[in-house]
């Protein structure tokens, strides 16, 4: 509906004319506002509204001038016109958003003053150090929320819905719908093997295959094994072995030997980005190629891929991708992402997607990655704005420029030389790929051998201040024995692991 000039012209006087009231009236109303925020004064219902943000007051006098002048009340354009605005607004106004960031690229490693963590941390894999500022915005929001839970989660929080879907479709490289909020790999995987289930994509025989390999994590195949178990579909598992001379021909080889055996009957590859188990990178480019000439999907388990490598979805060319961001991303624990390709979301049958809400295509709910929808019910608004946040600071250190993956892989490099050049016991096997292999990542696996136990390597390693993490005995069949893996990140250095270097040989020769 067009607007009439005179209505347009006193939108464009009011609206900034508003935002400046509002905001001298939080700065006068700021003595008044702290004790109320932390509970030491009680005010009449009637003047709970002076103690908001000026974002927040904007909102609702925006509703009621839209309302008086007879403009559509639209709750996506007043959204647009408050985040647009907000991006102006003093910091300080807005109690519950942080300081922005900045959008130069910092120089790595990592400040360690912007973790709370003092040890040498080498286990991000499988939780990473969430930043203060992370932790501190995503408190914030919540304590924010229960000043008035209706009025400022129901308005202010689903005003930042849209910036912070925009920013993890960024993050993936995908369309703002193609991505969702989930809280683990594991809840995105099972998601969608039910909506590859109920949408009818395997055959009714239980015939259909799906391939994955022998380094999965157990939480990744979970889904899978339960099709498995209850006649859905058949799991075929591709063995990848543990070398550190692997290469990308030899895993491709694997999988189209499968492929020739059963050329008609396997509808899927679930596949892990990066090995939990070895450190491998996966050639899942050229999985999808193979994939998709063979009408089959191509699924990656991106736990140990995103934050610590910049990830594409596009590039990648997979239909599904779904990662635990509380791990490489430094999100908050229980927030995650799911990427599934439109063509595909298409044919998937999801409960949480598709039961009534009114905000999407064809009067199907919206694709579940708001704080609220009909579908999934109410999020938690502060894990969500806490990933945000924590993307928008590996932003700063260079995550879409591949700074921040260059520097992950740069030390990992070091630590891997000085490693071999400096522990030279025969039974100690290096399982991950070396230093000029395209498929190296952040994350490097070694076997201890039989002379000496990987926990007990974790308790002396943990003595001197570092954390490391110990893998499962033949984890997913992979074969692998008493070994122990360490992971790099941007607040690591090299110095740290030529350190860990040293206590490791003090360790394997005492």
């Amino acid at each position: 509906m067009s607007h009439h000039p005179l209505q347009s012209l006193t939108l464009a006087l009011l609206i900034p004319t508003l935002l400046i009231l509002s905001s001298l009236l939080s700065l006068l109303l700021l003595p008044l506002s702290i004790p109320y925020s932390l509970g030491l004064l009680r005010l009449p219902r009637s003047l709970t509204i002076l103690t908001l943000p000026p974002t927040t007051l904007l909102y609702q006098t925006l509703t009621l001038l839209y309302s008086k002048l007879g403009l559509s009340s639209n709750i996506s354009s007043i959204n647009s016109v408050v985040s647009a605005i907000s991006m102006l607004t003093p910091s300080s106004i807005c109690s519950f958003i942080d300081e922005d960031i900045d959008d130069c690229v910092k120089k790595l490693p990592m400040l360690k003053t912007d973790f709370v963590c003092n040890l040498k941390y080498f286990n991000t894999g499988t939780l990473g150090l969430t930043p203060i500022q992370t932790l501190k915005s995503q408190t914030s929001l919540s304590l924010f929320t229960q000043l008035d839970p209706f009025t400022n989660y129901y308005i202010t929080c689903l005003s930042l819905s849209t910036s912070i879907q925009a920013t993890c479709a960024k993050y993936l490289d995908c369309a703002y719908d193609e991505v969702s909020f989930c809280n683990s790999t594991t809840k995105g995987l099972n998601l969608v093997w039910g909506g590859l289930k109920d949408g009818n994509y395997f055959k009714e025989d239980g015939r259909d295959i799906v391939l994955t390999s022998n380094q999965e994590h157990e939480g990744g195949r979970s889904g899978l094994n339960y099709l498995e178990k209850i006649g859905v579909c058949k799991v075929v598992v591709v063995d990848i072995p543990l070398d550190k001379n692997i290469t990308a021909e030899t895993i491709l080889k694997a999988f189209c030997e499968k492929f020739q055996e059963n050329p008609k009957r396997i509808k899927a590859i679930l596949i892990s980005h990066v090995s939990c188990i070895s450190g491998v990178r996966n050639p899942v480019s050229e999985l999808a190629d193979l994939a998709h000439k063979n009408n089959a999907l191509l699924i990656i388990d991106g736990a140990q891929g995103i934050g610590g490598l910049f990830v594409s979805v596009r590039s990648l060319n997979c239909d599904i991708y779904t990662a635990s961001c509380q791990k490489w991303s430094l999100g908050p624990t229980s927030s995650g992402l799911l990427f599934v390709r439109k063509e595909v979301k298409r044919g998937m049958k999801v409960m949480e997607w598709n039961c009534g809400g009114s905000e999407g295509e064809d009067g199907v709910a919206s694709f579940g990655s708001s704080f609220y929808t009909h579908s999934i019910g109410t999020n938690n608004e502060g894990i969500i704005y806490g990933l945000k946040r924590s993307i928008d600071y590996l932003s700063s250190y260079g995550y879409y420029t591949k700074n921040l993956e260059k520097y992950n892989l740069k030390i990992r490099d070091d630590f891997y030389r000085y490693f071999e050049k400096n522990i030279c016991e025969s039974d100690v096997v290096m399982l991950s790929p070396g230093v000029e292999s395209d498929l190296k990542s952040p994350i490097v696996t070694i076997s201890l051998g039989l002379k000496r136990s990987n926990l007990d390597c974790y308790s002396y390693l943990y003595e001197k201040g570092f954390v490391i993490k110990i893998v499962a005995d033949n984890q997913c069949g992979s074969g692998i024995e008493n070994a122990a893996r360490f992971t790099f990140h941007g607040y690591n250095t090299r110095e740290e692991g030529r350190e860990l270097v040293d206590a490791l040989k003090e360790f394997i020769e005492g």
